[in-house]
C-alpha cells in the first residue's frame, strides 16, 4: 500500500516525462553499444560511470546495451500505458 505522499509524487509525474525518460534511455543504449564499439576497434579510453564500467567488465557491450534498452523500452511502456489510462 503506497502512502498518500507517494500516491502524489506518481500522480503529478507527467506521461510525457515518462516516455521522453524512457527513449533518452533506448537512446542512450545505442550510443553506449558504438562508444564500446569503438573503443574496441581504435582504443583509447572513455570517462564513464563506474557501474556501466563494471557491466561492460563483467559480460562486454552486448549486456550493457541489451539491459539499458530494456529499461527504456518499459518506462516508454509505462508511460505510454499510464497516458492511455487518462
Amino acid at each position: 500500500k503506497m502512502s498518500d505522499q507517494e500516491n502524489q509524487v506518481e500522480e503529478n509525474e507527467s506521461p510525457w516525462q515518462t516516455i521522453l525518460i524512457g527513449l533518452a534511455m533506448l537512446a542512450g543504449a545505442v550510443f553506449l553499444y558504438y562508444t564500446f564499439t569503438n573503443l574496441e576497434t581504435e582504443g583509447g579510453s572513455v570517462r564513464m560511470n563506474w557501474i556501466v564500467a563494471l557491466a561492460y567488465k563483467a559480460g562486454g557491450k552486448w549486456p550493457v546495451a541489451i539491459i539499458l534498452a530494456i529499461l527504456g523500452a518499459f518506462t516508454t511502456y509505462s508511460g505510454v500505458k499510464k497516458m492511455m489510462a487518462k
